[in-house]
């Protein structure tokens, strides 16, 4: 898979826990569902990124790497 659309999977699913936040918010305020939907939504968004964000190049973590860099920190290479 490129790493584009990587880039592109992770920032969608980061938009939608965004709007479960906001709509949990007002709906299931301080309820046992709203909270427990919430934190697995928020471990399944942690697994993809720690399978996804990765250099295609030298397949290392990119954790301080901002979404919209260009090149891997590590091994210099493009990453799109």
């Amino acid at each position: 898979m490129r790493f584009a659309i990587k880039r592109r999977i992770l920032n969608i699913i980061a938009i939608i826990f965004i709007l479960a936040i906001l709509i949990f918010n007002k709906f299931f305020t301080g309820t046992a569902i709203g909270i427990t939907l919430l934190i697995l939504f928020l471990l399944s968004y942690f697994i993809l990124t720690l399978i996804l964000w990765r250099c295609p190049h030298c397949n290392s973590y990119l954790w301080k790497l901002a979404p919209f860099a260009t090149h891997c920190p590590y091994c210099g290479n493009e990453l799109e």
